[in-house]
């Protein structure tokens, strides 16, 4: 059985939008020229996961879908119908708009496609310091010259973002559509809605058919509400697979109020897999009770616990000083994972942190009973927030 994807129940004022980045297509493999962009497709994999994609959303009620004029997205579209199909109800409309187009990672031909995308994303935000903070150069490579071309392309991203959202929120006003679009698309909806700086582009992962959701309750741009991130369990992930470096730390957050025995032996069956080095948890509330739950098939891993909220804040700091764990654990070249018990305030403190935004513009997030939020922490790269409101079961 796959599991439907839980979208939040909609407010007749409300516009519900989820976004999906198209399933993987030839540009995702290894070795992938990038000069061959308009001769990209989904593959084998890509069509399964778009399949899987529509029947965890059939039930969704969607009014409309928008992809961009690429075939990816195109594909992904048509597979999700297909799915939608076997409902016996009137399919949504099927849209094209051209300010669902992405980056155009089509200007160093010789160079595998994947390699210009991990350059592109570090290097970037290295482009982007250096303008605002008068920051050393980025180093020199293949890529250079497309990131710096393409810092403008981000803040065009941003505006044709805008220009997106103004007409779908007013076409589609108390319904819920489906965006299916790019990965550096995806970033800049998702960013413009919740007012989070160009700077801070690649702050949030975006995997092949995985899941986001946004509200609009004004049915206008802002604010938003982020409501998910880049949910994956629908193609049976336990969690998202880290794309890129795969060397750092990722927290593992579960809200320390969580008072349902269920969903905490959920969660343990969730992560039974998935290597844990560490717990950090709170003093003097229910959040050891479900470290120890949760902790049932990992009885070896270090807990540590901490009596008052400022020193889990110290202690997100020094992640943040990534250079000091890189010296340690660069060496390893694996990914430690760290599960962390505490209160939602916190979770919404480690959120803002990521995105640069205040704690007052991040209250409104709603942290879903029962489920995960992972942020990773690449040896010096930005932090990413790899999912929000992850779940593997109904």
């Amino acid at each position: 059985m796959r599991l439907p994807v839980n979208v939040p129940r909609r407010l007749s004022h409300e516009t519900t939008v989820i976004l999906v980045r198209h399933g993987e297509s030839l540009s995702d493999l290894p070795g992938y020229d990038s000069g061959n962009c308009d001769e990209d497709v989904l593959t084998e994999k890509g069509r399964d996961h778009a399949s899987l994609t529509g029947l965890a959303l059939k039930k969704s009620n969607i009014s409309a879908i928008y992809t961009s004029p690429l075939k990816p997205t195109q594909q992904t579209a048509i597979e999700i119908l297909g799915a939608f199909s076997q409902t016996g109800e009137t399919l949504p409309q099927m849209r094209q708009s051209e300010d669902l187009e992405e980056i155009d990672l089509s200007a160093c031909p010789d160079l595998p496609l994947q390699k210009v995308r991990k350059e592109f994303s570090s290097e970037f935000q290295m482009e982007v310091s250096s303008s605002t903070k008068a920051a050393k150069s980025p180093k020199k490579s293949a890529v250079c010259s497309l990131v710096k071309a393409s810092h403008s392309q981000v803040l065009d991203l941003y505006q044709h973002s805008k220009k997106f959202w103004k007409t779908v929120l007013r076409r589609h006003q108390g319904q819920t559509i489906l965006v299916i679009g790019h990965s550096n698309k995806n970033r800049a909806l998702i960013n413009t809605a919740l007012g989070i700086e160009a700077s801070l582009f690649h702050s949030s992962q975006q995997s092949s058919c995985g899941i986001s959701i946004l509200k609009f309750p004004q049915n206008r741009l802002n604010p938003g509400e982020l409501k998910a991130i880049n949910m994956t369990a629908h193609l049976c992930e336990s969690l998202p697979q880290i794309e890129v470096e795969k060397q750092g730390l990722r927290l593992l957050f579960v809200s320390a109020s969580n008072q349902n025995p269920q969903q905490i032996k959920k969660i343990s069956e969730q992560l039974q897999a998935v290597s844990i080095d560490f717990c950090l948890s709170q003093i003097l509330n229910n959040s050891q009770i479900i470290s120890d739950q949760i902790l049932r098939y990992h009885p070896n891993v270090m807990q540590f616990q901490v009596l008052k909220d400022d020193l889990l804040q110290a202690w997100e700091k020094k992640i943040q000083e990534r250079n000091q764990f890189a010296s340690a654990f660069k060496q390893d070249k694996k990914i430690r994972t760290g599960l962390v018990i505490v209160d939602d305030l916190i979770i919404k403190h480690f959120l803002s942190q990521v995105l640069n935004l205040s704690l007052n513009q991040v209250q409104n997030w709603q942290l879903d009973p029962g489920t995960i939020h992972s942020i990773y922490y690449p040896f010096e790269h930005p932090a990413t927030i790899q999912t929000l409101n992850y779940r593997c079961y109904l």
